[in-house]
């Protein structure tokens, strides 16, 4: 099962963003918003792979999302966020302790009922590096 080939998402502020899709290989694909320029991207990347570590095997899924924005000397800066899913590939975890995990971490980041994510105190802290 594939996801469409747009994906639309809502962002922090109550606006929406179409996310194309621009590349699909085995395993991977990639996105961009239909917004957003080659010079100035913003890109979805969705990855799957299967890993062995030490006779353990797992799967990993990865969602990313980066924004590129040209700064005031002309440098390419860009920020990314990671969502990864590494589960070793055994009976004892369960879909359910997954979506517990994901839910937890939404909740995290919304800090608990916020309904959107402009200014969470949570992202902030995390963004001042505290602990």
């Amino acid at each position: 099962m594939a996801f469409a080939s747009d994906i639309t998402l809502n962002t922090s502020t109550g606006g929406s963003v179409v996310f194309t899709l621009t590349g699909n290989q085995l395993g991977q694909s990639d996105r961009i918003a239909t917004f957003s320029t080659l010079s100035e991207p913003w890109t979805m990347h969705v990855k799957h792979q299967s890993v062995n570590r030490k006779g353990v095997v797992a799967d990993r899924h990865l969602t990313q999302f980066k924004y590129c924005k040209t700064d005031s000397a002309g440098v390419l800066r860009a920020v990314t966020v990671n969502f990864t899913i590494d589960r070793d590939r055994t009976p004892a975890i369960t879909d359910t302790m997954v979506y517990d995990l994901v839910g937890m971490l939404v909740d995290f980041l919304r800090d608990g009922a916020a309904p959107n994510y402009t200014e969470t105190q949570n992202v902030g802290r995390l963004l001042r590096n505290e602990i």
